[in-house]
């Protein structure tokens, strides 16, 4: 299949160089720099104790104008639209579309440009850091969850066999929403603690102090979520961040390097966008609110 990743940060740069093995994959950049690095050297992948190097085509955002099978986004969540807009001409009547990013708010902002029965929502429970301009390790692997907005299973069956393909670990689910809010759930604690304590994912667990304002934030979440009809636990997310603190406590979360590089997060797009549905629905959200204020100010510092 033709594949288009728009994006290639860490996320991007893996998913882009294992379905290369058994696809024609180009991808997508506005960075001078990685398109240069990645166009002479590929990507190399650092994965379970091996390097392997992966070649595929980089172009500058708009300059492809080839419609593509499949298009996976992967940009920050706060960059959706305009990396969509930038790139159209790729885009055809029958093109699938899948968002693997976090927060809410994508597929609205998807479906302003394609109709919401081709785009396929994912989670993928994987770890992936940079180390360099081209080469990006995976310190946690895990699975990738694609469902369909429309109920209608077809283009998440064809993604499943595309992806078991190029060796991911992969299931497909009638129940996205969940699955979403779950994964915004985790973001939405582990992003902003790690950036703000500039701490290690394995801390939130282990530090007593940290782990208050843990319990705190998921007790927020559960209730927004459960306003919206989304049945979680708290026990059922801690216990998803105890597991991640012992699979890959080492790892650091993706706003922590964020923020350590003056870059601006996707705190909008998580904690952001719960503070805003607990407004709507007149749920107080202090924890929330406070890493929203925190994280925007840090940013404005830069």
């Amino acid at each position: 299949m033709k594949i288009a990743v728009i994006g290639i940060g860490a996320m991007g740069s893996f998913y882009a160089a294992k379905l290369s093995k058994h696809n024609d994959v180009i991808a997508f950049e506005h960075l001078d720099s990685k398109i240069e690095a990645v166009n002479r050297d590929g990507i190399n992948l650092i994965e379970d104790g091996e390097t392997n190097n992966y070649r595929f085509k980089v172009f500058k955002d708009g300059t492809y104008k080839e419609v593509v099978d499949v298009v996976l986004v992967l940009v920050k969540a706060t960059q959706t639209q305009e990396a969509l807009k930038a790139n159209l001409d790729i885009i055809g009547e029958n093109t699938i579309i899948l968002t693997l990013q976090n927060g809410l708010g994508n597929v609205k902002d998807i479906s302003k440009f394609v109709d919401p029965s081709n785009i396929v929502v994912g989670s993928s429970r994987v770890n992936v850091t940079n180390e360099d301009i081209n080469t990006v390790k995976v310190s946690g692997n895990g699975l990738t969850y694609i469902g369909s907005v429309t109920n209608d299973m077809k283009d998440v069956l064809t993604l499943k066999v595309v992806f078991d393909k190029a060796g991911f670990e992969c299931e497909t689910t009638n129940d996205i929403k969940t699955l979403v809010w779950d994964k915004l759930i985790m973001n939405s604690v582990l992003n902003p603690l790690c950036a703000i304590f500039k701490c290690k994912i394995k801390v939130l667990y282990e530090n007593k102090y940290i782990y208050d304002i843990v319990q705190a934030l998921v007790e927020e979440d559960v209730c927004v979520a459960k306003a919206n009809g989304i049945d979680l636990k708290e026990e059922d997310i801690l216990n998803e961040i105890r597991a991640l603190a012992y699979n890959i406590g080492n790892s650091y979360a993706s706003m922590y390097y964020d923020v350590k590089n003056s870059r601006i997060t996707e705190i909008d797009k998580l904690n952001g966008a719960i503070v805003l549905d607990a407004y709507k629905n007149k749920i107080q959200t202090p924890y929330n609110t406070f890493l929203l204020n925190a994280i925007k100010g840090m940013e404005k510092l830069y």
